[in-house]
């Protein structure tokens, strides 16, 4: 491969909150590869973008040497979505989406004042509906506001796994809602503002943790450990229990826990016990803890999503001839600080990611993307200087 500029990453988190590197070590990391740019895409925030700005513009250690890309890696639900409504999809008792779909998330970078001005008001007003899950408070954005971003000089990206277009495979299966969102999102900016995402990561596997049940049918399950259950005994007594409950009756003594808990009838959900509509004979429990693989999904059959979800919009890339970026997502500088990440995330649940999301260099994300999708060398150098 010819000598190539490292590629300009469309998606970094240098000061989000499960980031594990300054935006001086980016910067650092940036001039170590060759890199020109240093890119700010935090979660829900447009916190850290005036001091990538001013490490650019004024650091005598990068001035000159970095330009800055200015962004959000925005959240987003609509809960009056005509896509959704189209695809029969029920709101919830709060007349949301959420349950269906908590949130998606959105790449963009701001190309002039006037964008990211426009950026900086509409977050304002999403943080009006910003909702809280676990330690991360998520200003949402709806349709009416990525019009009124798209009408300005912006880009939009397809963006990660839980991006808008991804995320209705991962959760749902569902290969037309996400091509629906995939055209309408590339629709609202101008012609050659969005690009596609492409991420060069293995992801077969997640950290998880909670209590799995098994049922008489083979099937198997996971919930929460604080999950309340409502379980039905051999004598047809009722029993209330919560889910981490029920697994440690099962580790003690199996045979008594199978005469206590036989038939599973209803689930907790919204705070009232909601009746399942098959009561489903339980096998056994367990708690499970650490790196778990994926199940095998129709678009992703070798559990390995990250490639099942590369391979789906890039044929949507083919289809409406988009401009494919490389991506790396990174959280970090460098791959020996994801120890840092971890604990970080650890202070925040038991979510931590498989692999490491550092800054990727070209030779790193080539290995990946020649490995995992038969990338040949030209087809790579396209992608790069498109990031260019």
């Amino acid at each position: 491969m010819k000598t190539l500029k490292n590629f300009a990453t469309p998606h970094s988190h240098v000061r989000s909150f499960d980031s594990a590197s300054t935006p001086e070590a980016f910067a650092q990391r940036e001039l170590e590869l060759g890199g020109e740019y240093l890119t700010v895409t935090d979660h829900g925030t447009l916190e850290a973008n005036r001091h990538v700005y001013d490490l650019c513009q004024n650091d005598k250690r990068f001035k000159g040497k970095l330009t800055p890309i200015m962004g959000l890696e925005g959240y987003f639900r609509d809960d009056d979505c005509p896509i959704l409504k189209e695809a029969g999809i029920n709101k919830d008792e709060k007349g949301t989406f959420a349950e269906h779909l908590k949130y998606m998330h959105l790449t963009m970078h701001f190309m002039d004042q006037e964008a990211l001005e426009t950026a900086t008001r509409l977050i304002s007003k999403a943080d009006l509906r910003a909702e809280r899950h676990g330690s991360e408070r998520k200003p949402l954005f709806g349709w009416s506001d990525l019009e009124e971003l798209g009408s300005k000089n912006i880009t939009f990206c397809s963006s990660c796994l839980i991006g808008m277009v991804s995320r209705h495979l991962l959760a749902h299966d569902d290969p037309w809602t996400a091509m629906r969102y995939y055209e309408r999102v590339r629709s609202l900016v101008k012609p050659g503002n969005f690009y596609v995402e492409l991420f060069a990561h293995v992801c077969d596997k997640n950290w998880d943790a909670g209590t799995f049940r098994k049922y008489a049918d083979g099937s198997e399950e996971k919930l929460p450990d604080w999950k309340n259950l409502a379980i039905l005994d051999s004598n047809g007594k009722e029993y209330k229990a919560k889910a981490l409950e029920v697994a440690e009756d099962f580790a003690k003594n199996p045979d008594s826990a199978r005469e206590k808990y036989v038939k599973l009838v209803a689930v907790m959900q919204n705070r009232k016990m909601t009746p399942l509509e098959t009561p489903k004979v339980l096998m056994g429990a367990e708690r499970r803890e650490g790196y778990l693989y994926n199940e095998c999904k129709p678009w992703a059959p070798d559990r390995d999503v990250m490639l099942g979800v590369n391979k789906f919009i890039a044929s949507l890339a083919a289809k409406y001839g988009d401009k494919i970026l490389i991506s790396d997502d990174s959280h970090f500088a460098k791959a020996e600080e994801k120890v840092a990440q971890d604990i970080r995330l650890g202070q925040n649940g038991n979510w931590r990611f498989a692999t490491s999301y550092h800054r990727f260099s070209n030779d790193e994300a080539f290995k990946y993307f020649s490995e995992k999708m038969g990338v040949t060398e030209a087809q790579f150098e396209g992608w790069v200087e498109n990031s260019q």
